[in-house]
């Protein structure tokens, strides 16, 4: 059994004194989930700041990158500067639905649907959301002109209703905020307002927002949830970004969290490959290259100097046939046939273009009585004989990416699994799956006798080999344990439910047994804080602390223990 890390760690100890660390839900996936955790120096509630909701709303995502170059004095902050990277790479609002409408129940279809739950557990940690958005226009109680009316929701504080519960006081908490950053801005149109969608009101003009991210909070969990949206008419981004910041830090003070703030935006996507970028295709460096030779099973990556949390950068790379693989989250680019284009975005900048030579090995047909499927498993190449079973476990990333030899056109159909929005034409081939038998068709997966296991089918639909399939077992997770160590003594729980346990007090080294050695999937939480192996835990005489695990691939509980000090 080996040891994992639970996380990346930016500056340890488990005490007050501003620290943060960061936490990475969906590792090795498309659409990694970065968050950061921010203890303050003193004391206060936690606050979950979030931006990138909505891959065309940039701003948001510049305003939260900001707070991890801030000063935090008084509470402790949960930031996720980028809700749904794939989206904010592409500069589209959502790739297959609206992230920001999958709140309302447990979806369970497409990628956004386990970003979404990740989003909810964050929120069961904190009691308060500030969320970041930019929107179109210049929000208007009245209709003024087709950018400022009703239906804009630029330059605005969006509130649910006036007070929920009779406690949450909404509107009295922003309108003060709202007075002092208007202070601050010259140009009176630029002004915000106070944005009440009535969304409780069963005559609210706003209903599709009673599925998002923010009203869930509100009812679900009852807590305040404010959005501060900034307008993307207004040009300069740098302007605008420092304004939100203002209004963040303000709407943050009024919930209990002091925070000191930079003036400005810490950082803007850039416009070209910035200095000390580099991008490799199989070993060569192609970054000022306009014309690249693919072939298939190419390999191509981003290597950057080390930044500062608040400097991070998102890259990706894309092509014209598969706009929404970023192939710096693949192993290969495979089959290549119809690739003309490679672009690499950087937050949804593309700054470089790179014209496509593809050669493309078709002589050979492959036999109709023996294909052979080309895979991807965890980030390893697999190569699966026709009619054969592969083993994996649940929580595997799984890419299809086509048959050796074939076509590249052929329609792969991992059944039961919807991996794309529109018309279903069972095409799964080219895009990540995440074997977990919740996001399946009930009727399409076939239950292991005598354990949690399950089993479905991979199948070519299109004619062109005769019953080309292969089937997977998906294996239940084995059992965790987590260790606690003093200086000479050294403690071992099961971690396989929720029980209480009675422990002598004292400071204890917290440390993750994983019987798979996987790094970075688990991460455990110390009465709501993250911690990880050079983590000193004090456990104290009488007191309680709650020790629970959670699956960052399928956002699950795994378990948790409850030790009393005694």
């Amino acid at each position: 059994m080996k040891r994992m890390l639970i996380f990346i760690l930016l500056l340890p100890t488990f005490c007050y004194g501003m620290q943060i660390k960061k936490v990475v839900f969906f590792k090795n996936t498309q659409f990694p989930l970065v968050v950061y955790f921010i203890k303050g120096d003193k004391p206060g509630p936690t606050i979950m700041v979030q931006g990138g909701i909505q891959g065309d709303e940039i701003c948001g995502v510049l305003t939260a990158q900001s707070l991890l170059h801030a000063k935090l004095k008084k509470g402790n902050l949960i930031v996720v500067p980028r809700a749904d990277l794939p989206s904010i790479l592409l500069r589209k609002r959502g790739i297959n639905v609206d992230l920001n409408r999958r709140f309302d129940r447990n979806y369970r279809k497409f990628y956004e649907d386990h970003l979404a739950e990740a989003i909810k557990f964050l929120a069961s940690l904190s009691k308060g959301l500030v969320h970041l958005h930019e929107g179109s226009g210049f929000y208007s109680p009245v209709f003024i002109s087709e950018l400022r009316n009703p239906k804009r929701y630029g330059q605005s504080f969006i509130i649910d209703t006036k007070k929920y519960n009779g406690k949450l006081l909404l509107e009295d908490t922003v309108k003060p905020v709202m007075k002092r950053v208007n202070s601050k801005i010259l140009n009176k149109k630029y002004w915000f307002k106070i944005f009440n969608t009535n969304t409780l009101s069963p005559s609210t003009l706003y209903p599709e927002q009673r599925r998002s991210f923010s009203y869930f909070m509100l009812t679900k969990l009852g807590h305040p949830a404010f959005a501060i949206e900034v307008s993307k008419d207004i040009k300069d981004i740098k302007w605008k970004a420092s304004k939100q910041l203002h209004a963040t830090q303000l709407v943050l003070k009024k919930l209990g969290v002091e925070v000191e703030v930079p003036e400005g935006p810490t950082y803007i996507p850039p416009k070209y490959i910035p200095k000390g970028v580099r991008v490799f295709l199989d070993g060569e460096d192609i970054t000022h290259k306009k014309d690249i030779t693919l072939h298939p099973f190419s390999r191509i990556w981003v290597t950057h100097p080390s930044w500062a949390p608040d400097k991070d950068m998102e890259f990706g790379v894309f092509s014209s046939d598969r706009p929404c693989i970023n192939f710096l989250q693949t192993m290969y680019l495979f089959p290549i046939k119809d690739i003309k284009a490679l672009f690499l975005s950087i937050d949804g900048e593309r700054v470089k273009k790179w014209r496509v030579n593809a050669l493309f090995n078709n002589s050979s047909k492959v036999s109709r009585y023996s294909p052979v499927f080309v895979c991807e498993l965890n980030k390893k190449i697999i190569l699966v004989p026709n009619k054969s079973t592969i083993i994996a476990t649940q929580g595997d990333r799984l890419i299809l990416w086509g048959i050796l030899n074939g076509t590249g056109r052929e329609v792969i159909n991992l059944k039961g699994y919807i991996s794309k929005s529109g018309p279903n034409t069972g095409q799964d081939m080219g895009t990540e799956i995440l074997l977990d038998k919740d996001f399946f068709m009930s009727s399409y997966i076939t239950p292991i006798k005598g354990s949690n296991g399950w089993m479905c089918e991979v199948v070519q639909e299109d004619g062109s080999a005769k019953n080309a399939k292969f089937k997977i077992l998906v294996l239940p997770k084995r059992q965790m344990e987590i260790r606690l160590t003093t200086a000479n003594k050294q403690y071992v729980f099961p971690i396989n439910s929720h029980n209480n346990r009675r422990l002598f007090s004292g400071k204890y080294k917290v440390d993750i047994v994983d019987p798979y050695g996987e790094d970075g999937y688990f991460i455990c939480f110390v009465n709501g804080w993250p911690v990880d192996q050079r983590d000193f835990v004090e456990i104290k005489k009488g007191k309680k602390i709650r020790f629970k695990i959670i699956d960052t691939r399928l956002v699950k509980d795994i378990g948790e223990v409850i030790f009393k000090g005694m």
